[in-house]
């Protein structure tokens, strides 16, 4: 009876031991150091493993006619994407449809301006001159404002004009002295026009003579042309001009005789 089970058990265990180093072995690390087979499992998830959704995708807005300085048919100039998106004052790129974010708010003599855009220095058929004032400092509008420099200086550089433009509004506007208007972004300073074309000042009280009337009435009438005027402030007297048909809007305030003051609509 005992070598009848020993018999029996021998076989028994060589299988156990056999089924042990069997199946089981391909878990373990091969003897060649190489690593093991990739899990079969779900890939790790791209957000780290996370649930959340991905962000919703940017409002899209609608383009309009694309011309050679508007590429992308926004409404805004590429300069004025290039200027401002370069010095991060607003999140506006060239190929891209962009939203105005400018608004005017309140009155032109007690109002701000919210989302203001910074006109660049240079364009064509206008230049910034500084004055007093600091880099960026006192050149902020509406969209349309910058928007109409630009127009009227495209308007006027066929006959050799460079149109010189002073104060706009402070970033955020608000009180900007010596001003008592230029608060929310629709007013803007421009320079009688000179026959010379040099851009330094002109007072027509001291240089008649180098006041170009012709040129100066060709800009006001392109800014009555292109943009939306409420009124332009000036020396009435010295001038020597009007507009036919803007009589109304061209308005006499003292102060005004080394430049012109546009406000536009919208104030």
């Amino acid at each position: 009876m005992t070598a009848v089970s020993l018999a029996c058990v021998v076989p028994v265990v060589a299988c156990l031991v056999l089924a042990g180093c069997g199946p089981n072995r391909s878990r373990s690390k091969p003897s060649n150091g190489s690593p093991p087979p990739p899990s079969s499992g779900p890939p790790p998830a791209s957000n780290g493993g996370g649930d959340r959704d991905p962000p919703p995708p940017p409002p899209i807005v609608d383009c309009g006619r694309r011309t050679s300085f508007d590429t992308d048919g926004d409404g805004i100039s590429d300069p004025v994407e290039r200027n401002n998106g370069s010095n991060n004052y607003a999140d506006l790129r060239t190929g891209r449809c962009d939203p105005d974010p400018s608004r005017p708010i309140g009155r032109s003599s007690g109002g701000r301006l919210e989302g203001g855009l910074n006109l660049p220095d240079r364009g064509s058929g206008y230049r910034h001159y500084l004055g007093t004032d600091a880099v960026d400092t006192d050149d902020w509008g509406t969209l349309p404002t910058l928007v109409c420099l630009e127009a009227v200086g495209r308007e006027v550089r066929g006959i050799g004009v460079s149109v010189g433009v002073g104060d706009l509004s402070l970033r955020r506007g608000g009180a900007f002295p010596p001003h008592i208007s230029h608060q929310n972004g629709l007013d803007v300073d421009l320079r009688y026009v000179r026959r010379d074309r040099r851009q330094v000042p002109l007072d027509l009280r001291f240089q008649p003579e180098a006041y170009d009337l012709a040129a100066t009435k060709a800009v006001f009438e392109a800014f009555f042309r292109v943009c939306n005027v409420d009124v332009i402030f000036v020396d009435i007297d010295r001038i020597g001009f009007t507009v036919d048909g803007q009589e109304q809007r061209i308005v006499h305030v003292g102060g005004h005789s080394n430049h012109f003051h546009v406000r536009l609509g919208g104030s």
